[in-house]
C-alpha cells in the first residue's frame, strides 16, 4: 500500500516539476495555475504517504523517522515543501513561479533517492536522549534548506545576467524577477539559513555537553555542518558588505551548495560507522 502511494507521489512531483518549468517559459497563465494546483495535489499525496507509513503518529514516531535513512530524505523533502508553501503566501509569492521549478525538481530528486532505502534497516543510533533532540534536527534541517533557496536565487541571478548580456528576448527576461529583487531574496534566504543553522548548532553543542561532556566528537557529519555554517557565514558577510561583485558571490553560493550537498549525500549513504551515521 505504502509503496504504491509513494510511487504515485513521486510521479506527481515529477509532473509538477515539468509543468512548473513549462510555466516559466510561457506566458499562458493556465500553466502557472496548473503548476500550483499540481503542487497542492502532490503535497497532499506526500502527506498521505507519510500517514500510511507511520499511522498512528506520535513523538516517538518522529524520532523513528529522524533516525532512519529513508526518514532523513523524507524529512528533508517535508521541510522543503513547508518552506515552499510559506513562500507561496509570503511577500515572495509573486516570484514563486520562478522559484518553484528548481525547488520542485530538487524535491523529486530527494524522493527518488530515498526509494532504495524504503525498507532499509539502517538507523542512526540516538545517544542524545533529550527533548531538545528534535529541536536540534528541525533547526539544522531548516537552516540547510534556506541555504538551498539561496542557491536557487543565485541560479536565477546568473540566468538573468546571461540573458541580459546576450540581449535575449525580453519576453523571457520579464518572466524572471529583476536582479535587485533576486539579490534581496538571496540575502533574505542566506540570513535565515545562518540564523536557523546557528541555533541548530548551538542546541547540538548543548546536547553533546550534556551527554558526553564534550563540545564535539569531530564526526564527519559534524565537520560537514560546521563547514557549511562557516561557508554560509562568509557568504552572508560578502553580501552584507558588498565585498565582491554579486555575480561572483552567486557563483560561490552555487559552488558551496553543490559541495555541501554532495558531502551530505555521501556521508549519509556511504558512511556506515561513527557518530551521526546510519549503520
Amino acid at each position: 500500500m505504502f509503496e504504491a502511494v509513494y510511487g504515485v507521489t513521486i510521479v506527481l512531483f515529477a509532473c509538477t516539476s515539468a509543468v512548473s518549468i513549462l510555466a516559466l517559459h510561457s506566458d499562458r497563465s493556465i500553466l502557472a495555475e496548473r503548476a500550483q494546483t499540481l503542487f497542492y495535489v502532490s503535497t497532499i499525496g506526500f502527506v498521505i504517504s507519510g500517514i500510511v507509513k507511520y499511522y498512528p503518529f506520535s513523538s516517538g514516531a518522529f524520532l523513528h523517522i529522524m533516525a532512519s535513512i529513508w526518514g532523513y530524505f523524507f524529512l528533508l523533502a517535508a521541510f522543503l515543501l513547508v518552506i515552499l508553501m510559506y513562500l507561496l503566501f509570503s511577500k515572495w509569492r509573486q516570484y514563486w513561479k520562478s522559484i518553484a521549478p528548481i525547488s520542485l525538481v530538487f524535491v523529486t530528486v530527494l524522493l527518488v533517492m530515498s526509494v532504495p532505502f524504503i525498507n532499509s534497516s539502517r538507523h542512526m543510533r540516538i545517544d542524545l536522549i533529550s527533548s531538545l533532540l528534535p529541536v536540534h534536527v528541525v533547526l539544522a534541517i531548516v537552516g540547510e534548506l534556506f541555504f538551498f533557496f539561496s542557491f536557487v536565487g543565485a541560479v536565477l541571478s546568473i540566468v538573468m545576467e546571461r540573458q541580459l548580456k546576450k540581449k535575449s528576448s525580453m519576453v523571457f527576461i520579464y518572466r524572471l524577477p529583476n536582479l535587485e529583487t533576486i539579490e534581496k531574496f538571496n540575502m533574505w534566504a542566506t540570513l535565515r539559513s545562518l540564523i536557523f543553522l546557528t541555533a541548530g548548532l548551538g542546541v547540538g553543542v548543548v546536547l553533546l555537553w550534556w551527554s558526553f561532556n564534550v563540545l564535539s566528537l569531530f564526526s564527519l557529519k559534524e565537520i560537514i555542518i560546521y563547514v557549511s555554517w562557516a561557508l554560509i557565514l562568509v557568504l552572508y558577510f560578502l553580501r552584507k558588505r558588498n565585498i565582491l561583485a554579486a555575480y561572483r558571490i552567486n557563483y560561490l553560493t552555487i559552488l558551496s551548495f553543490v559541495i555541501i550537498m554532495s558531502l551530505y549525500v555521501y556521508s549519509n549513504i556511504a558512511i556506515q560507522s561513527g557518530f551521526h551515521s546510519f549503520k
